[in-house]
């Protein structure tokens, strides 16, 4: 069985864990992820941006100007009920992942806040978790899982 190492503690998860239920396009790329508008003088090729990418595939997954704060800190470690460790890091929106339909308060680690699984949109694998409240949502993503490069981004 393939596993994949966490940051925090070398402990494998499994990289086959049935984690990901019926799933849906997650929330559309803001205008930090997708380019700024440029003066029409300047090249429509204008700006490097921090990509975050999927590690299993290299699909973009997010922008590292989308790290939030959240609980007093942006990176988090945590244990699910199997003892599995994930170092995970908050992100407000997260465009290149899929979220999963099915909600749970169940183990939450985050008080107040229901989970839902978050996988990559272009392989599928599982990337991290949505935490919503009524109020409020964002996106906890397993940083072993990502790795960070510098994009050539089009802004038209």
């Amino acid at each position: 069985m393939r596993g994949i190492t966490t940051q925090a503690d070398s402990t494998p998860v499994p990289a086959d864990a049935p984690c990901i239920g019926v799933l849906k396009k997650g929330t559309e790329a803001p205008r930090s992820i997708t380019g700024a508008k440029t003066d029409e003088a300047q090249s429509p090729v204008s700006f490097l941006r921090s990509g975050l990418h999927c590690a299993i595939c290299g699909h973009v997954v997010t922008s590292s100007d989308q790290r939030v704060d959240v609980g007093g800190g942006h990176a988090h470690t945590f244990a699910n009920p199997g003892g599995y460790i994930f170092h995970i890091g908050c992100f407000r929106t997260v465009p290149g992942c899929l979220i999963s339909d099915e909600e749970s308060t169940s183990f939450t680690w985050f008080s107040g806040y229901a989970w839902s699984f978050a996988a990559c949109a272009r392989c599928s694998g599982h990337l991290g978790w949505q935490f919503r409240s009524p109020s409020d949502r964002f996106f906890g993503l397993v940083l072993s899982r990502l790795i960070e490069k510098q994009d050539l981004t089009d802004a038209s």
